[in-house]
């Protein structure tokens, strides 16, 4: 690559082009597998539908039989938001059958998969899609990982970080 066009990628913060105003606005699919996750739930759900403008959110909570409050805080997230939708496993079915269950009942143009004890950033599912939508070519979009870091101590949880 010559060192202009190499100068012109480090100005544009290494996009190879100049990000385009989208002419759509693309549905983005989470699918969330919950396996005794329960207090951690919200906090996913509110990462995916807050801050991620521009986009169309589904949600797609797949409950594999968890048997702590799982189930009630997925129940009331989804009364509370007609974008959140349910599935209950009847038995356990296993991570990979969970995500599979939540990708058949998928309706966006691009799929998130989580876990219910992760989170998007702010923006994150926007710039994905985005990327996906301006180049056509591009079959999967990925961000670094934050893992937040704690030690135990007797009785709590103290931040490292």
């Amino acid at each position: 690559m010559d060192p202009f066009s190499w100068a012109l990628i480090k100005l544009r913060r290494g996009r190879i082009r100049a990000p385009c105003v989208l002419d759509r606005v693309p549905r983005v699919s989470v699918v969330i597998a919950c396996d005794n996750y329960g207090h951690y739930l919200r906090q996913c759900v509110d990462s995916v539908t807050r801050d991620q403008p521009g986009i169309e959110v589904e949600v797609i909570i797949v409950d594999d039989k968890s048997t702590d409050d799982s189930i009630a805080v997925a129940r009331s997230i989804k009364d509370c938001d007609e974008r959140v939708r349910l599935i209950l496993h009847e038995q356990i079915k296993g991570h990979i059958a969970t995500y599979n269950d939540g990708l058949d009942a998928a309706t966006g143009e691009f799929v998130l998969l989580l876990s219910a004890d992760d989170l998007a950033t702010p923006g994150a599912l926007t710039h994905a899609a985005e990327l996906l939508v301006a180049e056509p070519s591009v079959g999967a979009v990925f961000g670094n990982a934050f893992q937040r870091r704690f030690a135990c101590e007797p009785h709590r949880w103290k931040k490292l970080d």
